[in-house]
């Protein structure tokens, strides 16, 4: 008989750290080894984790074909909806932000080999301007489990420019890597941390890893 101990090895998600998302102000989620359901009632949070893992396994911040899919075609979110909070506040579709003051959000999968238990974590952290709804983004990997500080400083969460900092302080040029762009993170992703080849060539983290700024409008009474 299979067992997970006998199959191929893959990269399988451990943890699920979640920081400024949706109705979310931090949580980490684990999961058991082998196969996990998520189960709720409507307006659970079932569609909120999955569309944020989507997020990063797809490393597509645009969301469009992906976001809220499950739910009722009213209910469809756009990125600056999930990171600023917009709940319903009234059986009028009358909905208000929870964050009204500029923040950074975080989405972090912390993945681990199901043989040798090493672990690593590929993640996006996001700085919202308010007032503008316009977006800061940053892609990254590090060796390692989940950062034992949760990706947050004193009372917030780290912003790009802080993760990127902190990251070139902590780990090792070829054990971390951050920036920008989804399409470079996206490539890195499967043909280097998820078990393809390493001869993918790595820019140095830190070089050129501004992040990307893009602007989102709202749109009032969506769920």
């Amino acid at each position: 008989m299979e067992t997970l101990d006998n199959r191929q090895p893959f990269w399988a998600i451990s943890k699920i750290c979640l920081n400024n998302w949706h109705y979310i102000d931090r949580k980490i989620l684990t999961l058991s080894e082998g196969i996990n359901f998520f189960t709720g009632h409507s307006g659970s949070g079932k569609s909120t984790v999955i569309d944020a893992i989507q997020i990063v396994l797809y490393a597509n911040t645009d969301g469009r074909g992906f976001f809220n899919k499950a739910a009722a075609d009213d209910s469809d979110r756009t990125l600056i909806e999930y990171l600023r909070g917009m709940v319903n506040i009234s059986e009028n579709n009358e909905s208000q932000y929870l964050r009204n003051k500029n923040f950074s959000s975080t989405i972090v999968i912390e993945l681990e080999q199901t043989r040798t238990h090493e672990k690593q974590c590929v993640g996006v952290v996001f700085d919202v301007e308010t007032a503008t709804n316009e977006i800061n983004r940053l892609f990254f990997w590090h060796r390692s489990g989940l950062l034992a500080n949760a990706y947050r400083g004193e009372k917030r969460c780290l912003s790009t420019v802080e993760i990127r900092e902190y990251l070139q302080r902590t780990f090792g040029e070829e054990a971390f890597y951050c920036g920008p762009s989804n399409e470079r993170f996206r490539r890195q992703l499967y043909d280097v941390y998820l078990g393809g080849s390493p001869r993918c060539t790595r820019r140095p983290a830190g070089r050129g890893a501004r992040g990307r700024r893009h602007r989102s409008g709202s749109r009032a009474g969506r769920r």
